[in-house]
């Protein structure tokens, strides 16, 4: 690795030197050799190196500034650089990677029967960790030489592809109408390499989303979905897209048009029907897409993240703020149990009500007042309300604490609003918050 030079010096039949070139073994230089000397041990010529020859040209471009010792000495510290460490690392590099464009080896691999070909292309999909192979040689190679003598030779080997990288990377997008809107989902795609040595009914591809797979053969129009939401944390809009598509495929012979965008390369473009799978995932659907319709209307940021087990649990608690915060003040109803404290006749009631709920990772919760005249009932008070207000939103981030004494604070703060002009009953315990 160390530096190396030619030297041709010229001298035009005078005894002194008329001209001189400097020719620096670099990289180009270097892989020659390299080539040449692979070539010659592929042919078992390794023996006969010291007779090998390699003819090494120079031309003006190497011509030095003048015939001396100073200008020799400028032209190799040019190629050197200023640091002689880096240099021998850089070239120590080259050397140990030249060659190996094509791989350092040549695998032949062979399986036999239908069930180790299809877990074979499954593995080289991702779809598995590891597919067995009756035989596995391999050669050493470089320059694209194959060597002799394979350095491994098994049989019943357990192959794996561990650091398997897409075939491209894009989005991919689904709608039942070509005029109408596409879920979109951020997409990676992968063609199995041994597509091309398995029969066609065999070929594979796959289309891997963060939650689902899309298996296809691009010859059959063959096609299978695999949903996995267990443990995934998601955008909440990308939770609800996956639900949809997921209550799509659940109307038998649905027509489906998709798209599959990657990068420079020419959209692909396909139609499946749907399988009419079993959609048993509703409740969450509209658990998530509540959650969404909240977030939006208190103007929060919509890039919260939800998993598929945070909408099953606060199904029932999204679904009940959802209904409060978008319900007309005239589809509520409220019935109020009798007071210590009587209603003065005349006056309107104000109800102070809060309302919590999980939305994914963050907590909601919204202090809203209803007002209007109270009815008496037998047990206490209707309340028709002709006014709905949210006074006040309250936000936890995960790992957030909020001190009762605040949301005590702010329920006397609503409370001193409307006290002078309203009755005032509030719906809960003040330590309860």
């Amino acid at each position: 690795p160390m530096p190396a030079f030619f030297v041709f010096i010229e001298f035009d039949g005078k005894e002194s030197a008329q001209r001189v070139f400097l020719v620096h073994v670099d990289e180009s230089i270097s892989f020659d050799i390299l080539r040449r000397l692979h070539e010659a041990e592929h042919r078992g010529e390794g023996h006969t190196l010291h007779k090998k020859t390699m003819t090494v040209k120079y031309d003006d471009t190497h011509l030095l500034a003048d015939v001396s010792g100073d200008s020799l000495k400028l032209a190799m510290r040019e190629h050197m650089g200023p640091s002689m460490s880096e240099y021998v690392m850089k070239k120590n590099s080259f050397l140990s990677t030249a060659g190996f464009d094509d791989g350092s080896a040549q695998l032949t691999i062979s399986a036999i029967g239908v069930e180790n070909l299809s877990k074979l292309v499954e593995m080289s999909l991702g779809l598995t960790d590891d597919a067995i192979v009756s035989t596995f040689v391999a050669f050493k190679q470089r320059f694209g030489k194959k060597s002799n003598v394979p350095f491994i030779n098994d049989k019943d080997v357990k192959l794996g592809m561990p650091d398997l990288k897409p075939s491209f990377e894009g989005v991919i997008k689904f709608k039942t109408d070509k005029l109408g809107p596409s879920l979109v989902f951020p997409a990676k795609l992968y063609f199995s390499p041994f597509n091309e040595v398995v029969p066609k009914k065999m070929r594979r591809g796959r289309i891997a989303v963060a939650f689902f797979d899309l298996i296809f053969n691009p010859f059959t129009s063959e096609s299978t979905y695999t949903f996995s939401f267990s443990g995934k944390i998601l955008g909440i809009k990308m939770l609800r897209d996956g639900l949809k598509f997921m209550e799509i495929l659940s109307t038998p012979g649905q027509l489906i048009y998709s798209e599959l965008i990657a990068g420079q390369q020419p959209t692909m473009r396909f139609e499946v029907k749907s399988p009419g799978m079993l959609f048993e995932l509703k409740n969450e659907l509209n658990a998530v897409e509540a959650g969404m319709r909240i977030l939006a209307l208190l103007d929060i940021s919509n890039d919260t993240k939800m998993s598929l087990e945070q909408a099953t649990r606060s199904a029932s608690r999204l679904a009940e703020m959802d209904m409060v915060l978008h319900a007309d003040a005239g589809q509520l109803k409220l019935d109020i149990p009798c007071h210590d404290r009587p209603l003065m006749d005349g006056r309107e009631l104000v109800c102070i009500q809060f309302f919590s709920t999980p939305v994914g990772e963050i907590h909601v919760g919204v202090f809203v007042t209803l007002i209007g005249k109270p009815l008496p009932t037998v047990s206490g008070y209707t309340l028709l309300p002709t006014s709905k207000n949210i006074e006040r939103i309250v936000i936890r981030e995960q790992g957030e604490k909020i001190e009762r004494e605040n949301l005590v604070a702010a329920t006397i703060a609503i409370e001193q609003k409307y006290a002078d002009e309203y009755d005032v009953a509030i719906l809960f315990e003040k330590n309860d918050l």
